[in-house]
């Protein structure tokens, strides 16, 4: 397979991605065209383009440092997939930019982590500790089912976990507050815990399957997809590369790599 990555405008080349890609022989057939965002996503979805039986396939891999620019490129078709989004943000992304975007298949979930610099574990929280999570909606839910999960939170039964955080049920009397995401991290100094989203924690210099107190697992419903227009869905090449990606070979790369920091959701 021959392989190429390309940047022009926002776009950047992550070093030291080609090393990933097989080299081999030219082919006829049109290079498929996937973004993904710098980083986990952009390092997975290169050794995967590598593995049987993706060897056949000629590549061209575009890095971004910008999702929405990743998501407008695929809309527009300049790009076949993108690996930079969760599931859930799909259904958002098609309503905000009248596109129509669906996930191909899982391919890692970069966690949601509770982090303390003074407790060692979540059953340390007492009544008044102050928790803070991060602001943007969505981020914010997502913290809300961590901490649920975690028993820390909960939800009346018959109303489930409500999107205007109407129903939340703070029974150990926690002093709950939201932060923006660039000032997250710095919340650690002055409360009990926050809760990091996976990009905000690596920024940090924190490394979630060892500073987190509490991590989502990789069956997340927050998970990344590889995005493809809906039109694509069934296309060959997806079927086929989901085969690639979610190998026994790329569990062993991705622990290898990440240990317990992320985890694939298959």
């Amino acid at each position: 397979m021959r392989a190429s990555i390309r940047t022009s405008g926002r776009r950047h080349l992550l070093v030291g991605l080609v090393a990933a890609l097989l080299p081999g022989q030219g082919s006829a057939t049109a290079p498929l065209r996937l973004g993904a965002l710098r980083g986990p996503q952009a390092e997975l979805l290169a050794y995967a383009a590598g593995l049987e039986p993706m060897r056949q396939l000629p590549i061209r891999l575009v890095v971004s440092d910008n999702a929405a620019v990743l998501a407008d490129d695929l809309a527009r078709g300049r790009l076949d997939g993108i690996a930079s989004h969760n599931s859930q943000l799909l259904d958002g992304l098609n309503a905000a930019h009248g596109i129509s975007l669906v996930a191909g298949f899982a391919t890692v979930t970069l966690p949601t982590g509770i982090y303390s610099k003074r407790l060692h574990g979540v059953a340390q929280l007492g009544k008044g500790d102050r928790i803070v999570l991060p602001r943007p909606t969505q981020a914010y839910n997502r913290a809300r089912v961590l901490l649920y999960n975690y028993g820390l939170l909960y939800a009346h039964e018959d109303h489930g976990l409500a999107e205007d955080f109407s129903n939340i049920v703070n029974p150990i009397g926690f002093v709950l507050e939201t932060e923006e995401l660039p000032a997250l991290a710095g919340r650690l100094d002055d409360a009990a815990v926050v809760v990091l989203p996976y990009e905000a924690a690596v920024a940090a210099g924190l490394r979630p399957a060892v500073d987190s107190i509490g991590l989502e697992d990789g069956k997340s419903p927050y998970a990344q997809v590889l995005a493809v227009r809906t039109a694509d869905r069934d296309r060959p090449w997806v079927s086929t590369l989901a085969r690639s990606f979610q190998s026994a070979e790329m569990r062993r790369f991705i622990y290898d790599h990440f240990g317990d920091s992320i985890a694939p959701p298959w």
